[in-house]
């Protein structure tokens, strides 16, 4: 049985399955990214907390590009906490849409709160 669109036409039920599997498959692929964001996130935070402990006239060295860059701690923290705060904003951005296209009960999500 076909069912009636948003514009009165009857759609057919292949098409609406291939809707249902691309909003799967993209809410599968913003998931997968969600959970990337997450561990970055908890990586430039580790880096946080650990370069805050030290001086600001250590050594610490930076992946610039592919190449390992020696600086030192007051060089290297404001820019690892402002690409903290990149990643945080990406991270709520991606899990906005994943939410929002979750709507449609694709897949479980027991973990969003």
């Amino acid at each position: 049985m076909a069912s009636a669109s948003p514009d009165g036409e009857e759609e057919n039920p292949e098409v609406i399955l291939a809707n249902y599997k691309s909003m799967l498959s993209e809410c599968q692929k913003l998931n997968a990214k969600i959970t990337e964001l997450s561990l970055e996130k908890d990586e430039h935070r580790l880096v946080i907390e650990t370069l805050s402990k030290l001086e600001g006239t250590r050594k610490a060295f930076k992946l610039i590009g592919g190449v390992l860059v020696e600086l030192t701690v007051a060089d290297v923290l404001p820019s690892v906490s402002q690409n903290f705060e990149g990643v945080r904003i990406r991270s709520r951005i991606s899990f906005k849409y994943f939410y929002q296209l979750n709507s449609f009960n694709l897949i479980p999500c027991s973990w969003i709160d």
